[in-house]
């Protein structure tokens, strides 16, 4: 039989409510980060449009 002479650990409620913030947070800049790329992206577009419009009009020449 053993005893546990040691101190137990026990989780505050405030270290689960901040363990929960942090869950809200990283969701929040998972969306934030693929919302940024999405934006990068469609600024992009028109570039490409003029890119490929240019080079489709050197290969049909």
């Amino acid at each position: 039989m053993q005893i546990n002479l040691g101190k137990t650990k026990t989780r505050k409620p405030e270290q689960i409510s901040l363990d929960l913030k942090k869950d809200k947070l990283e969701g929040y800049y998972t969306v934030k980060r693929k919302l940024a790329y999405m934006e990068a992206t469609v600024e992009a577009l028109p570039y490409w449009k003029n890119f490929l419009s240019v080079f489709s009009f050197l290969l049909f020449v």
